[in-house]
């Protein structure tokens, strides 16, 4: 029986419940670009991380000063300019100027949050690095919020 091999350009994600398992991403062109993917699974935005953002290489936040004293994450869906579809996370630390990752739809690999899900604060994200062995490392998993906006991402303190 012959092996099936996932076309290059094709992004794999096995699941266990809201947690990642395995994924080819950290052998994509997409993570040697330095760009984050998502993936949705049992009620979690997972982010899968390149090594420049835990490396702080370039202008790149680390991971660590991104979740720096972090309550909690809140994703608001909008559109940009364009009428991109976006959905950004914006990591909570009650100072005036948190994190904010801004991702477009082409970001996730395979579902997004609907409409239904706005007011949602029962959610979860988890950000993953890849280990020094190539295994998938949990960076952070902190509570998660949803908003759904059809304009810019809402960045006001949750309600």
């Amino acid at each position: 029986m012959e092996k099936y091999v996932n076309p290059p350009n094709i992004i794999v994600v096995e699941n266990i419940g809201r947690h990642v398992k395995s994924t080819n991403y950290y052998s994509t062109e997409m993570c040697r670009r330095g760009l984050v993917a998502a993936s949705v699974n049992d009620r979690a935005f997972r982010l899968l991380f390149p090594p420049v953002m835990q490396n702080g290489i370039s202008d790149s936040a680390t991971i660590k000063e991104m979740t720096q004293g972090v309550k909690y994450v809140i994703a608001s869906r909008g559109v940009i300019t364009g009428g991109k579809r976006v959905i950004e996370f914006l990591f909570e630390n009650g100072s005036n100027y948190p994190y904010i990752l801004t991702l477009d739809y082409e970001s996730f690999l395979d579902a997004t949050p609907s409409q239904k899900d706005h007011g949602r604060e029962d959610l979860t994200c988890i950000g993953y690095l890849e280990g020094k062995a190539g295994e998938l490392q949990p960076a952070f998993d902190l509570g998660c919020k949803f908003r759904w906006g059809e304009g810019p991402p809402d960045r006001r303190v949750w309600r």
